[in-house]
């Protein structure tokens, strides 16, 4: 126990009787600890009081911002105000018991903070048993010395009131959620709402009056918003509103709810002089239904009105509106001409057709109007029996195209005028000028099938009169050894005439100008392929357009056609020869080779009737493309050959060396673009810290990383086709080593981060791997044209030793295509005359030009900066070589 001794001057006072500056602080930062503490105890004791006030509080204002006073009378909104005030009082009464706490239990709680100095305060409080003890006296002066160094790191501890003790199910944080939403339903209302709890005097709230809601629905078809007229976000009515042709205006009156009864729908009435049209409802239609108390008026906008709304007989409101008009829609046919199908694109022949829309808003419906010409000889007006040709027409605003197929159209031939329709959502419809074409169709060479094709569209446009039609099958079947020497044939036209003779209505006539159709394309194709139907086509519209003296323009693309065809022909041609083995090697007979021309022979025969036909010395090229169709028809009548494993082992080596060209050539575009962009950024950052320059390469080397990794595949895979060629005994030719070294060169480079640099060894590689394909494709023709009698391990391998059967076309030295060996060319194309147009002929060195061209394509395919599109046609062009 601590002793009660009087109070004695503090030894180090001065003789002022003021402590030194050091002690004051001391004493000062004790004082603030001790009240601190007070004050947390009595937190500690008032908290838990409070508690409960607190949630009675929150409770009041949950039920206040809830509404649940306004049902209440005065008396009720005062009995249960006073209640929870009386409630909140009986709970703070245990509040006037509290006391400030005594400076001992104070300094129990501060010797608390820190056991580990052992009660301080307490120490300094306590006073020695022996006084008298000299010893003890030391030892007393120096524990009480540790003490009061002690206390001085003693701290306020913060109010501790064990709320989770007291509230274990944590109805504070209910409450609290209770009044956060409360407040949030009752929005600008809640001072209100809150003040009427406290409204002993007043009646309850008087009825709210009814409600008025207007708005304007635009047409969905301009794309614009609604148009609120009153509400927060609704216009003033003294303003003029500027509204939509047809849009949809709508009055909305909602009475409230009464106590005890239903409320009663006020009546809307809408007063306008003009500009209003009521709403047509469907009577199929379901009937609105409608809540209690609410009445509703809509009306479409036609023109400028003043409208005054009028609910139960008395103006309410009044909106001045503006209509804004629904302009008449524009089509303009601008152009109408031929379009030529495109095999490779899988594009139909027909006509292609450019136009413009316009509308204020958008277009509805358009529609394609082709109709014959009237006043044609031949002409008879009547029903078809199909209609017109049509395709859907894009219904975006501004310039457009499309393409309208109809080469196997019954319509085709017809000369028709044709014109635009277009609609817009409104019901106004425009009109584009009349344009006159002839439909362009398939071409056909039999006269056969031609005649059919006549036969059948004359039958479309007079279905009533057949006898025409009669007449002219009948005259078919008349000679069959003229037209029809095929005994099918003869049976398929006389099938169609009898079938003609028994028709009887329309659905019957339409099968049968199928049946004519596919008899007419089976007389022209035969059993040709696509490839072959494909050359027939495009020569058949060259020699159609060389006819007409169509323009240059169409003559260089129709030849482009034609030489896309010839090539696709050839190629498939020449995989036909390699896996046809059917036929013996012995059966092959010699061909003529004053009838065979190099591949580039015919490239070049096609680039003379281009240039005679621009010159307009039509007649030679025409001659000309004769002999082209010619040639191809000889080379379409060689027979198929046999091809040993060897060469087609040869064959499947050559497909990989392609392929691995097309990935190094993607590769090498794709690290050209990373240099690029490596540069840009490069010159975008001179003006940086070169810390900040080397942070934000960093990210392109990740993709430079993935650059070298995909080289390196590539190189081995090249790597593994060399060894493949070694392993069957085949030359693998020059160029591999170039490709390989060249690959390996652009792999360290990509590995240094220079994508810039790594596309020098990837050209490098491509153009050894362009030498390498060059000499397999040569050793590929010379085993196809010398090689099938080989086998009987006589001979060197790869100079293709002649067998027994293949004497005669080893002296002729042709390969499947009919064309002369590698090693025989030059000697050839040196002497090939071709005509001129301003002479007979000339005779030149196609050798050296040809020499040269190839060294220009070489140069030109290394230039890989110019477009995608250019690089692979010069590939093709080197490939077919």
């Amino acid at each position: 126990m601590a002793s009660t001794q009087p109070t004695k001057p503090h030894p180090d006072l001065s003789p002022t009787g003021a402590l030194p500056g050091k002690e004051t602080r001391a004493l000062e930062s004790r004082d603030l600890r001790f009240a601190a503490t007070g004050m947390a105890i009595l937190a500690e004791r008032a908290l838990p009081i409070l508690l409960p006030v607190f949630g009675l509080i929150a409770l009041f204002l949950t039920l206040a911002w809830l509404s649940a006073f306004e049902p209440l009378e005065p008396g009720g909104r005062m009995a249960l105000t006073l209640a929870f005030f009386a409630g909140m009082v009986l709970l703070a009464l245990p509040l006037l018991k509290l006391r400030w706490p005594d400076r001992a239990e104070i300094a129990r709680r501060l010797d608390r903070s820190k056991p580990e100095f052992h009660r301080p305060l307490a120490t300094l409080a306590d006073s020695p048993a022996a006084k008298d003890d000299p010893i003890a006296a030391v030892f007393w002066a120096a524990h009480r010395a540790r003490a009061e160094k002690a206390q001085a790191a003693l701290s306020a501890q913060a109010a501790d009131p064990r709320l989770r003790e007291k509230d274990r199910y944590a109805l504070r944080a209910a409450a609290l959620l209770a009044l956060v939403a409360a407040a949030f339903v009752a929005g600008e209302q809640r001072i209100p709402r809150l003040a009427l709890a406290f409204d002993w005097s007043s009646p309850r709230i008087p009825p709210v009056p009814p409600r008025l809601d207007a708005w304007i629905d635009p047409p969905a078809y301009t794309g614009r918003p609604p148009i609120f007229l009153s509400g927060a976000n609704g216009s003033p009515t003294d303003e003029v509103i500027k509204a939509p042709l047809g849009a949809t205006l709508t009055v909305r009156s909602t009475t409230p709810r009464l106590e005890g009864a239903e409320p009663a729908a006020s009546k809307i009435e809408l007063s306008a002089a003009s500009g209003l049209e009521a709403v047509k409802l469907d009577p199929a239609a379901a009937p609105e239904r409608r809540p209690a108390g609410v009445s509703l008026e809509r009306r479409i906008v036609k023109g400028d009105s003043l409208v005054k709304v009028l609910r139960d007989g008395r103006e309410v409101a009044q909106y001045r509106l503006s209509v804004i008009p629904d302009l008449a829609p524009g089509v303009t046919l601008k152009d109408v001409k031929i379009e030529a199908p495109v095999p490779d694109k899988q594009s139909p022949g027909g006509i292609r057709l450019s136009y413009e829309l316009t509308d204020d808003y958008g277009i509805a419906k358009a529609e394609l109007i082709i109709e014959r010409v009237a006043d044609r000889p031949t002409a008879k007006p009547g029903r078809t029996l199909f209609p017109a040709p049509t395709a859907a027409i894009p219904l975006r605003l501004g310039a457009g195209e499309f393409v309208l197929p109809t080469e196997d159209h019954i319509w085709a031939g017809e000369e028709v005028r044709i014109r635009l329709r277009v609609e817009d959502d409104l019901g106004q419809a425009a009109e584009s000028e009349t344009k006159s074409i002839v439909l362009p169709q398939r071409p056909f060479t039999n006269s056969v099938a031609k005649a059919l094709v006549e036969q059948r569209r004359a039958l479309n446009f007079a279905p009533d009169t057949l006898a025409p039609v009669r007449l002219a099958f009948d005259a078919l079947l008349f000679e069959p050894e003229r037209f029809t020497p095929k005994v099918g044939d003869y049976v398929a036209l006389d099938l169609i005439r009898s079938g003609l003779r028994s028709a009887r209505h329309d659905d019957r006539l339409r099968e049968i100008t199928g049946e004519i159709y596919d008899l007419a394309l089976f007389l022209e194709n035969g059993d040709m392929t696509d490839a072959e139907k494909r050359l027939r086509e495009a020569e058949a519209r060259l020699r159609e357009a060389l006819e007409r003296d169509a323009s240059p323009e169409e003559i260089k693309r129709l030849t482009e056609d034609l030489r896309r065809a010839m090539d696709q022909f050839l190629r498939e041609f020449a995989e036909r020869a390699l896996r046809n083995q059917d036929q013996n090697a012995q059966d092959r007979s010699p061909m003529d080779p004053g009838k065979m021309l190099t591949q580039r022979d015919l490239a070049e025969m096609l680039r003379k009737i281009e240039e005679m036909a621009r010159s307009g010395n039509t007649a030679e090229a025409q001659k000309l493309l004769n002999e082209l169709k010619q040639i191809l028809e000889n080379l379409r009548s060689a027979r198929r050959q046999d091809v040993d494993p060897k060469t087609r082992e040869l064959g499947q080596q050559l497909e990989e060396l392609d392929k691995l060209q097309r990935e190094q050539r993607d590769l090498r575009d794709r690290t050209f673009r990373e240099g690029q962009q490596q540069r840009g950024q490069q010159r975008g950052q001179q003006n940086q810290q070169g810390q900040q320059q080397r942070g934000q390469r960093q990210p392109g080397q990740n993709g430079e990383k993935s650059l070298q990794d995909q080289q390196q595949a590539l190189r081995d895979r090249l790597k593994q086709l060399r060894e493949r060629l070694q392993q069957k005994g085949m030359q693998e030719g020059e160029g591999f080593g170039d490709a390989e070294q060249g690959m390996g060169d652009a792999e360290g480079q990509l590995g240094q981060g220079k994508p810039g640099d790594a596309t020098e060894g990837q050209q490098r590689a491509l153009d050894g791997m362009g030498k390498a394909a060059q000499g397999m494709a040569q050793e590929l023709q010379r085993q196809l044209g010398q090689g099938e009698g080989e086998g009987d391990g006589e001979g060197d391998p790869g100079m293709g030793q002649p067998g027994p059967g293949q004497r005669g076309r080893a002296e002729n030295r042709m390969d499947p295509l009919g064309r002369p060996q590698a090693n025989q060319r030059r000697d050839q194309e040196d002497v090939t005359k071709f005509p001129d147009e301003s002479r007979g002929d000339i005779q030149g060195s196609i050798g050296e030009r040809a020499e040269r061209v190839l060294k220009e394509l070489r140069r030109r395919l290394g230039e890989f900066e110019r477009p995608r599109e250019e690089l692979d046609y010069l590939e093709r062009l080197l490939r077919q070589r």
